[in-house]
Protein backbone atom coordinates (compact mmCIF):
# COMPACT_ATOMS: atom_id res chain seq x y z
CA UNK A 1 0.00 0.00 0.00
CA UNK A 2 1.28 3.44 -0.83
CA UNK A 3 -0.56 6.18 1.03
CA UNK A 4 0.03 10.20 0.78
CA UNK A 5 -1.21 13.39 1.90
CA UNK A 6 -1.59 16.90 0.60
CA UNK A 7 -2.46 20.04 2.30
CA UNK A 8 -3.70 22.72 -0.35
CA UNK A 9 -4.71 25.99 1.45
CA UNK A 10 -2.42 28.60 -1.02
CA UNK A 11 -3.91 31.55 -2.24
CA UNK A 12 -3.84 30.57 -5.31
CA UNK A 13 -4.85 26.98 -5.14
CA UNK A 14 -8.40 25.82 -6.44
CA UNK A 15 -10.77 26.34 -4.12
CA UNK A 16 -13.86 23.83 -3.25
CA UNK A 17 -16.94 25.75 -2.35
CA UNK A 18 -19.11 23.50 0.25
CA UNK A 19 -21.67 22.82 -0.26
CA UNK A 20 -20.54 22.10 -3.91
CA UNK A 21 -21.98 19.68 -6.84
CA UNK A 22 -20.60 19.27 -10.05
CA UNK A 23 -22.33 20.98 -13.22
CA UNK A 24 -24.74 18.18 -14.60
CA UNK A 25 -25.39 17.31 -11.35
CA UNK A 26 -24.66 13.90 -10.88
CA UNK A 27 -22.49 14.34 -8.30
CA UNK A 28 -22.29 16.32 -5.22
CA UNK A 29 -21.92 17.25 -1.68
CA UNK A 30 -23.38 14.73 1.39
CA UNK A 31 -23.55 16.12 4.79
CA UNK A 32 -22.45 13.11 6.24
CA UNK A 33 -21.35 14.67 9.37
CA UNK A 34 -25.01 16.34 10.46
CA UNK A 35 -27.00 13.35 8.65
CA UNK A 36 -25.63 10.15 8.32
CA UNK A 37 -28.42 8.33 6.59
CA UNK A 38 -27.03 10.21 3.35
CA UNK A 39 -24.45 7.38 3.12
CA UNK A 40 -26.40 5.48 0.96
CA UNK A 41 -26.37 8.37 -1.64
CA UNK A 42 -22.63 7.60 -1.31
CA UNK A 43 -21.85 5.08 -5.00
CA UNK A 44 -18.48 4.29 -3.82
CA UNK A 45 -19.36 3.38 -0.54
CA UNK A 46 -22.24 1.08 -1.35
CA UNK A 47 -19.54 -1.06 -3.62
CA UNK A 48 -16.99 -0.76 -0.89
CA UNK A 49 -18.00 -1.27 2.46
CA UNK A 50 -14.38 -0.23 3.68
CA UNK A 51 -14.93 3.25 2.74
CA UNK A 52 -17.89 3.02 4.06
CA UNK A 53 -17.04 2.71 7.44
CA UNK A 54 -14.29 4.73 7.01
CA UNK A 55 -16.34 7.53 6.04
CA UNK A 56 -18.84 7.03 9.12
CA UNK A 57 -16.27 6.96 11.63
CA UNK A 58 -14.58 10.53 9.94
CA UNK A 59 -17.93 11.67 10.16
CA UNK A 60 -18.77 10.63 13.48
CA UNK A 61 -19.93 13.81 15.77
CA UNK A 62 -17.00 13.46 18.55
CA UNK A 63 -14.62 13.80 15.61
CA UNK A 64 -12.40 16.77 14.59
CA UNK A 65 -12.92 16.42 10.54
CA UNK A 66 -15.66 15.14 7.92
CA UNK A 67 -15.57 14.98 4.38
CA UNK A 68 -15.64 16.80 1.20
CA UNK A 69 -15.12 14.23 -1.29
CA UNK A 70 -14.13 10.85 -1.94
CA UNK A 71 -13.40 9.10 -5.00
CA UNK A 72 -12.37 5.32 -5.84
CA UNK A 73 -11.10 3.29 -9.29
CA UNK A 74 -8.95 1.01 -10.56
CA UNK A 75 -6.52 0.56 -13.43
CA UNK A 76 -4.17 -1.66 -15.13
CA UNK A 77 -2.02 1.00 -15.94
CA UNK A 78 1.31 0.41 -13.69
CA UNK A 79 3.84 3.38 -13.68
CA UNK A 80 7.88 2.17 -13.14
CA UNK A 81 7.15 3.04 -9.54
CA UNK A 82 4.53 0.85 -8.60
CA UNK A 83 6.17 -2.25 -10.38
CA UNK A 84 7.28 -3.18 -7.05
CA UNK A 85 4.36 -4.41 -5.68
CA UNK A 86 4.02 -6.91 -8.50
CA UNK A 87 0.51 -6.77 -8.91
CA UNK A 88 -1.11 -6.82 -12.32
CA UNK A 89 -3.95 -4.01 -11.58
CA UNK A 90 -4.22 -1.14 -8.88
CA UNK A 91 -6.37 -0.03 -6.74
CA UNK A 92 -6.90 3.88 -6.03
CA UNK A 93 -8.45 7.04 -4.18
CA UNK A 94 -8.65 9.93 -2.11
CA UNK A 95 -10.85 11.45 0.59
CA UNK A 96 -10.71 14.89 1.15
CA UNK A 97 -10.90 16.11 4.98
CA UNK A 98 -11.84 18.85 6.38
CA UNK A 99 -11.45 20.60 9.57
CA UNK A 100 -15.60 20.43 11.20
CA UNK A 101 -14.71 23.85 12.68
CA UNK A 102 -14.30 26.88 10.87
CA UNK A 103 -11.57 28.35 12.72
CA UNK A 104 -9.29 25.17 12.42
CA UNK A 105 -10.62 24.91 9.06
CA UNK A 106 -8.67 28.20 7.40
CA UNK A 107 -5.64 27.83 9.24
CA UNK A 108 -2.09 26.42 8.11
CA UNK A 109 -0.62 25.96 11.19
CA UNK A 110 -3.55 23.87 12.57
CA UNK A 111 -3.31 21.27 9.02
CA UNK A 112 0.77 21.24 9.35
CA UNK A 113 0.18 19.88 13.49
Amino acid sequence: MDADFAIELGADDEVLEMPWAAPEGSLRYYDLKRNPALLCEIEEAQLTPELGKFLMAVNSSPGIFETAKCDLWSSNQINPEEEIFEAPIKFGGYIDLIFSEERPRFSFDQHEN
